[in-house]
């Protein structure tokens, strides 16, 4: 597992390098997925935790696990899933 830096430093959500579903053409999707067909779906929860961390933690550490599986094995990343409220 060491070889692993989880979570990765960096994100890729915004560049255009073959992980992400939303920055590839319809090409280059039909070319990834004949490699790997899996997409991950990223899921984490809005949530209040304390006054110290932002809301979207959860979920940013969850997307940034799934790009580095997707580094690893060639599969692709959808954008995540943002739920859930905290008063």
């Amino acid at each position: 597992m060491t070889d692993w830096n989880l979570p990765p430093k960096g994100g890729h959500m915004d560049l255009p390098d073959g992980i992400y579903l939303q920055n590839m053409s319809i090409a280059e999707i039909k070319e990834r997925v004949k490699k790997n067909d899996l997409i991950i779906i990223p899921c984490g929860s809005t949530e209040n935790h304390g006054p110290a961390a932002c809301i979207g933690e959860d979920t940013f550490l969850v997307t940034r696990m799934a790009e580095l599986v997707a580094q690893k094995t060639g599969c692709t990343v959808a954008q995540p899933i943002w739920y859930g409220s905290h008063s």
